[in-house]
């Protein structure tokens, strides 16, 4: 199937991530632009340039491993835990396109490695990732691998190979200039079950020669033509489109349930304080105020429950 340059859900020129198939349904593609997305977690959080550029990478990593999310409701989150100065990252990945993140360390300074280019691997350091998927059957699959000191479409892909056991290859990149974020984005290609050896080789080496993920958005290439160009398959299927966006779900209601998880006890003692209570969205920096009376109200709450 050619290149869908006539379909408007594939050229949308946000940022919206594309699923395909080729090589006979034996491998899986997705690809997104996730530049804007990326441009919002920044003022959200105030990135360095560099807390910027790993953060945007793992929010379209997050996209990216997310797409098979079908349901209302069902989520992904990923946890990045790590001794360098970047500290940590969280994201998660709703089924509706939607992702918010959280990074420990916003004003990770500009290292710089022997090639004078951004030092992310010691940003990172040692750690582990851990990638939670709640379907909503009351029973979350959980995965943990250590960190391999390697890009974070690297950890990715060897998170997929260890933890689910599906050999892939994940690139995602952000480029930043004085405005901002450039460009940003990614493609996840796996082997699906029935692929054979020749498949496999096939995929291996289309990866070896290609790119920086960021070169061909900077030409101009969607989605679509970035997985067209990396498989190189004139029977490639594309699937399915699917808008993007850095969005978080707090609300009041919300943080009223986390304030009433408390119990009864901390409520009262929360309360006894003049200025009242103030919880911060992490995802977001939305501030929500409680005052001493609403404290009390909960205590109560909790306290006859």
């Amino acid at each position: 199937m050619a290149i869908p340059f006539n379909a408007e859900e594939f050229n949308n020129p946000g940022d919206h991530l594309v699923i395909a198939t080729a090589l006979n349904g034996h491998v899986r593609l997705v690809g997104c632009r996730s530049t804007a997305l990326t441009q919002e977690a920044l003022r959200v959080h105030d990135l360095s340039p560099l807390s910027a550029m790993l953060l945007g990478r793992f929010l379209t990593g997050a996209a990216l491993l997310g797409s098979d999310l079908k349901s209302q409701g069902d989520r992904m989150s990923m946890q990045l835990t790590c001794d360098g100065p970047l500290g940590g990252m969280t994201v998660v990945a709703e089924s509706d396109g939607t992702v918010r993140g959280d990074i420990v360390n916003p004003h990770v300074p500009n290292l710089q490695n022997d090639q004078h280019k951004a030092d992310l691997k010691t940003a990172v350091g040692r750690g582990q990732l851990k990638v939670i998927r709640d379907l909503g059957l009351g029973h979350p699959y959980t995965g943990t691998v250590e960190l391999m000191n390697g890009g974070i479409g690297d950890e990715l892909a060897n998170y997929l190979a260890r933890s689910e056991q599906i050999e892939s290859v994940v690139g995602v990149g952000v480029t930043l200039d004085h405005n901002g974020v450039r460009q940003a984005g990614g493609i996840l290609v796996q082997l699906m079950p029935g692929a054979d050896d020749q498949e496999a080789a096939y995929v291996e080496a289309r990866a070896k020669g290609y790119p920086d993920i960021t070169y061909w958005l900077e030409e101009g290439f969607t989605p679509a033509q970035l997985l067209d160009l990396f498989m190189g398959d004139p029977d490639i299927q594309y699937l399915q489109s699917r808008s993007l966006s850095y969005q978080c779900n707090c609300s009041r209601s919300r943080m009223t349930r986390n304030l009433f998880s408390l119990g009864a006890e901390e409520l009262y003692d929360l309360a006894g304080q003049p200025e009242g209570a103030e919880l911060i969205c992490h995802f977001c920096h939305r501030h929500y105020h409680f005052t001493p009376q609403e404290l009390t109200e909960l205590a109560a709450a909790a306290l006859g429950q």
